[in-house]
């Protein structure tokens, strides 16, 4: 009989540089002459391109910020997590004020500089621990783990003077852009996204 079996494991080529490899060894002959072969691939091409398409089918294309399909994934996972560790688990939803009437004024693709800045400023003032997504449009949301409703008050007025205060220059134009917050926080046993959206 031949056994087979595979593996994943690091190799290092001659430059030294670490790739990703599948190591697949094979058991050959029979009881009386058993003997082994093993076939190594370097996969790290098709691991680039799988991991890269996991991200896009997470993210926004235009912002790079979560989609409204993993933001929920991950809010819903948060939640339970929340409950079960009984920790303060908080929303912010963010509104970028009068957005059709900037992209009237300055064009649709100065509408996406403004997406991709606020967005930029949002996920690099944030925590490592915090989810940052893009709900739809103008709409964004950040959930804030082991966070109170006062504690997102404060983060949700820091960034909404942060946005304020910051100026995007397009094209020989100086944008100037702000945010309206909305805070929520889930309440005891609250494990779906949709009440603390509403009320955010």
């Amino acid at each position: 009989p031949m056994g087979k079996r595979s593996r994943q494991i690091y190799g290092r080529r001659k430059d030294g540089n670490e790739f990703v490899a599948s190591a697949q060894i094979m058991r050959l002959g029979d009881k009386d002459s058993r003997y082994y072969a093993a076939i190594m691939r370097d996969i790290s091409e098709s691991k680039k391109t799988e991991e890269e398409l996991l991200r896009l089918a997470a993210t926004d294309p235009l912002t790079g910020a979560l989609n409204r399909r993993e933001f929920t994934l991950l809010a819903d996972r948060e939640a339970l997590r929340s409950n079960r560790d009984h920790h303060s688990l908080a929303l912010l939803m963010f509104d970028l004020d009068h957005f059709k009437r900037l992209n009237d004024t300055y064009g649709h693709s100065a509408g996406d500089k403004v997406l991709q800045r606020f967005t930029t400023l949002c996920v690099n003032a944030l925590r490592n621990v915090d989810f940052f997504g893009r709900w739809g449009g103008e709409e964004f949301v950040a959930l804030l783990p082991e966070t109170d409703i006062d504690g997102a008050a404060v983060i949700g007025e820091r960034l909404r003077k942060l946005i304020a205060d910051s100026v995007l220059n397009y094209q020989d134009q100086k944008i100037t852009f702000t945010v309206s917050v909305g805070i929520a926080h889930y309440k005891d046993s609250e494990s779906s996204i949709d009440g603390p959206l509403s009320r955010a």
